[in-house]
């Protein structure tokens, strides 16, 4: 499974790759972690899709996940009022944990 998120907006208006993740190329532990989490959220399923909101200043993220023969890209903006448990919250997990590769 590939990872990819990249990182946009901000006061500066950047745009940069904040995590690039391969699973096949870290130990099984942490795969299955990853691979865990991405079932867990059914990043694959039909109910996640683009969450983008509006803001000035907001960090908006891009996910793209590929995984044999699939590939999903999902948008969605972090933004500090998000509900604990909602879908934003839970991807803001991945990114961190990613980061963490």
């Amino acid at each position: 499974m590939k990872i990819v998120v990249k990182q946009q907006g901000g006061f500066t208006g950047i745009e940069r790759v904040v995590a690039e993740v391969d699973t096949r190329n870290l130990g099984e532990e942490k795969a299955e972690q990853l691979e865990k989490v991405v079932n867990d959220l059914d990043f694959f399923g039909n109910s996640l899709k683009k969450q983008a909101e509006t803001g000035a200043d907001l960090m908006q993220y891009e996910i793209t996940i590929s995984e044999a023969s699939r590939k999903k890209t999902v948008v969605f903006t972090d933004h500090p009022d998000a509900k604990a448990g909602s879908t934003a919250q839970k991807l803001r997990a991945l990114i961190d944990l990613l980061q963490t590769c």
